[in-house]
């Protein structure tokens, strides 16, 4: 182990030049080191925040970017996830429900509203579960009452507000005739849909829980604008089945030329659990024929961690783009003034060989050198990263990081590999010379 000795002498005997490397060192194990956290800390907040209930995602088709992330598509070739196939894929396996909005709405008047809610149509959602359409943050607003095997079966059910049947005389039971043209559409009216018969499966009830009424409140006086204390979305929702909405689609086919869609949908999908998320993005890809990108809907969660999710998603996209270029950038830094170092040493590299030294000890000399000067850099960078991300995730909600080690490991085998790098070509410059000419 001669080699380390004389490493950690001539690391102690060059300070100017140690110190400019550990510099160099200090910035990037403290990236990479961050880039390990907040991994870590972004797996232990999306564990909490879908904790309690289904996970919320949708999809869309994944941008093509090119090396500095600019998008490299043309906007006139790019295709969206087809209306269809947003409804095909709320068929696949991993989907406990969905909430696919055609962003259509029955026209005013074709039902008479309660006071408060007379200038809004009904949204039409299409849906396999109503209760489980509903957002986690409003779930306790909704109280339903149906007949789940007739929603289930018969698709032109249907599920509206107690207050619009009581303003209408309706009864569940009863059957309904409805114009379902969307009223968002730029297209002319379908005649196929304009007398669609709805049997009434149940109903549903909703009052604005005190949170949603606290957080209305300070909303509005922190943008400075009237609360909305109506909550008019609770109650103008009709809730049809799934395999309605889908039915419909081919009365689209043609009429417009984008997508073969007449109107937009969107769609939040609703899995049983954070390990079906992998599979799911498989299953979408192969319906589809195209790469997706599957990310988590956190519209649909209020909460805390939620917010703090939001928050570390965009550390780690900064982290991204740092790793992306920087390493590569210190990599080659570094490779220049290791190199020009080296240079200034091979009278001394070619003594030691002249004495027998094998080639392979001078090599790992210079990888110690250079292990001792990251791993100083390390142990400095890791505990004040450590500091700063612990504050952040007490300010913005994200879970901290706790006592564990495995972010530590994961940046020194980064730090080894860097080092492994920018020795090589180096060490290959001067070990490649016989003494005499190194000596020279």
């Amino acid at each position: 182990m001669n080699y380390f000795k004389r490493a950690l002498i001539h690391v102690k005997a060059n300070l100017g030049k140690s110190l400019l490397i550990f510099i160099i060192f200090l910035v990037t194990m403290g990236a990479v080191s961050t880039a390990f956290m907040t991994s870590r800390m972004y797996n232990k907040t999306l564990e909490q925040t879908f904790k309690d209930g289904t996970v919320p995602v949708y999809v869309r088709n994944s941008y093509p970017d090119d090396l500095i992330g600019n998008i490299t598509y043309n906007w006139n070739d790019y295709q969206e996830i087809s209306s269809q196939q947003k409804f095909d894929i709320a068929e696949l396996e991993e989907v406990e429900s969905s909430d696919i909005s055609m962003y259509s709405s029955l026209k005013p008047g074709q039902l008479t509203m309660p006071n408060e809610m007379l200038d809004y149509g009904l949204s039409i959602n299409y849906v396999k579960d109503p209760e489980q359409s509903v957002s986690e943050e409003n779930k306790e607003a909704y109280q339903f009452n149906y007949d789940k095997e007739l929603f289930k079966n018969n698709p032109q059910s249907i599920i509206l507000n107690d207050l619009i049947l009581d303003e209408n005389n309706l009864e569940v039971g009863d059957t309904i005739v409805l114009d379902i043209n969307s009223d968002y559409s730029e297209v002319e009216s379908i005649p196929e849909l304009e007398e669609q018969e709805f049997t009434i499966v149940g109903s549903y009830s909703a009052e604005p829980t005190q949170a949603m009424i606290d957080n209305e409140n300070a909303n509005a006086e922190e943008y400075g604008f009237e609360p909305d204390l109506t909550f008019s979305y609770l109650y103008t929702n009709a809730y049809i089945p799934l395999s309605a909405g889908k039915s419909y689609l081919k009365y689209y086919e043609g009429v417009d030329q984008q997508n073969g869609e007449a109107i937009g949908a969107s769609a939040t999908y609703y899995l049983k659990s954070l390990d079906d998320v992998s599979k799911f993005k498989t299953d979408v890809e192969a319906l589809t024929g195209t790469q997706v990108e599957v990310e988590f809907d956190l519209n649909s969660e209020e909460s805390e961690t939620a917010e703090g999710l939001s928050v570390i998603i965009g550390i780690q996209s900064i982290l991204n783009y740092f790793l992306l270029f920087g390493v590569v950038v210190v990599i080659v830094l570094l490779t220049i003034l290791i190199t020009l170092f080296i240079r200034g040493r091979k009278k001394e590299i070619g003594i030691m060989v002249a004495l027998g030294e094998t080639k392979r000890n001078i090599y790992f000399q210079l990888v110690f050198e250079q292990v001792i000067i990251m791993s100083l850099a390390t142990i400095l960078a890791y505990p004040i990263c450590l500091v700063i991300l612990t504050v952040l995730s007490s300010k913005f909600g994200f879970l901290a990081l706790g006592l564990t080690i495995v972010p530590l490991i994961q940046s020194v085998i980064v730090g080894v590999i860097i080092i492994g790098l920018i020795t090589l070509i180096p060490a290959i410059y001067t070990l490649r010379l016989q003494p005499k000419k190194i000596l020279l």
